[in-house]
């Protein structure tokens, strides 16, 4: 929406237009809303964006969607040509899904996703056990196991677990590696 000022000076009965100005006034964009799709997140429709993550702008993500890659309050930020912005509610992402991390060779894990029991198998080519462990922890990072005693085969039985996502980390001391496991009854 457009306006015109005048600025008018007055003396006694005499009025002077000095200066007329065009002004335009937009409002703010409707507030964007975000969904998620995994660890993507999309934004609605706008002329520009920009991606915040725990109120921090996200350098570069200027699109309108953008992949999380850390845990935190997501929010889209959309502008219109005016400058005028409008920013979406918080949407809160866990990132937990990874692949299986680590550089040690020779185990495995298995079933995925486990029932009842699972079985960590270390191959018998390698010759000592003596400083190997595992823990499993649940998708915030608690500790919900740890045994120092593993052997070359070792049934861990899940049937008073909740079903849920779940990490197996084995360590020979020095190197790790972590498998992702998914519970269901």
């Amino acid at each position: 929406m457009f306006y015109l000022l005048s600025i008018i000076e007055q003396e006694h009965k005499f009025q002077k237009v000095l200066r007329y100005l065009l002004f335009a006034v937009s409002s703010n964009p409707i507030q964007p809303t975000i969904t998620a799709n995994g660890n993507m997140l999309t934004s609605s429709s706008a002329a520009n964006y920009q991606w915040m993550v725990d109120n921090t702008f996200i350098t570069s993500e200027t699109n309108n969607n953008v992949t999380a890659n850390q845990s935190g309050y997501y929010q889209g930020r959309a502008s219109n040509s005016f400058k005028c912005y409008s920013t979406s509610d918080s949407m809160y992402i866990v990132i937990s899904s990874i692949a299986n991390l680590g550089s040690l060779t020779g185990i495995s894990v298995y079933p995925n996703p486990i029932e009842t029991f699972t079985q960590i198998s270390i191959d018998r080519s390698i010759l000592s056990l003596k400083n190997w462990t595992y823990s499993i922890t649940d998708v915030n990072g608690r500790v919900l196991e740890f045994d120092r005693n593993l052997k070359y085969k070792n049934t861990l039985n899940w049937s008073e677990w909740s079903d849920g996502v779940y990490f197996i980390n084995v360590s020979d001391g020095k190197n790790y590696k972590t498998f992702k496991l998914i519970k269901v009854r």
